[in-house]
């Protein structure tokens, strides 16, 4: 395998290629190293924010006396939420990953939306067992995979013989890659 993606070097197969599992390993190693940076960098972000709040609260409690230093307070709490916001999108963007769950309803088809269209996406039981049948799986874009398939806004999860990524009850979990 001589491919890697651009900013993450994530494993990049073509159908000739045999998967091995320390690739995928690899890869959820720097997938969780990510998620764990952007993670850290939205906290810290949020601390400041509610510091600046906390400060913002005090001040309007002594209003009558203060009423200048909270209105102060206000704005750099105004500024801090902004910065905290700031700091979550750019941590998204950068790291490119939505992760999320959701559980199965038994409809035939049933769209999950992430507000973009994913490279790909990995769906896996939340049990983490697979029987003969379809539980989910690595999806990319023309190429569907255990009933997932990429739509526009995210992606189709189905339930039928063959594909079972939307058993009604079942807990569902999922990597999408922007």
């Amino acid at each position: 395998m001589a491919t890697y993606t651009a900013n993450y070097g994530l494993h990049q197969w073509v159908p000739e290629d045999v998967f091995v599992r320390t690739d995928f390993n690899t890869d959820l190693s720097k997938i969780d190293a990510g998620l764990k940076t952007a993670q850290d960098t939205a906290d810290s972000a949020a601390s400041a924010a509610a510091a600046a709040q906390s400060t913002a609260n005090t001040a309007n409690t002594n209003a009558a006396a203060a009423q200048s230093t909270a209105s102060n307070a206000v704005s750099a709490a105004t500024a801090a939420q902004s910065a905290a916001s700031t700091a979550q999108e750019t941590a998204d963007s950068k790291i490119g990953i939505v992760v999320g769950n959701y559980r199965g309803d038994g409809e035939a088809e049933r769209i999950i939306s992430l507000g973009f269209k994913p490279k790909a996406v990995i769906v896996e039981v939340k049990t983490g067992n697979r029987n003969s049948h379809a539980l989910g799986g690595l999806a990319i874009p023309g190429t569907p995979c255990g009933g997932i398939e990429i739509v526009t806004e995210g992606f189709q999860c189905s339930y039928g013989e063959y594909s079972e990524s939307n058993v009604s009850g079942y807990g569902y979990q999922y990597i999408a890659f922007r």
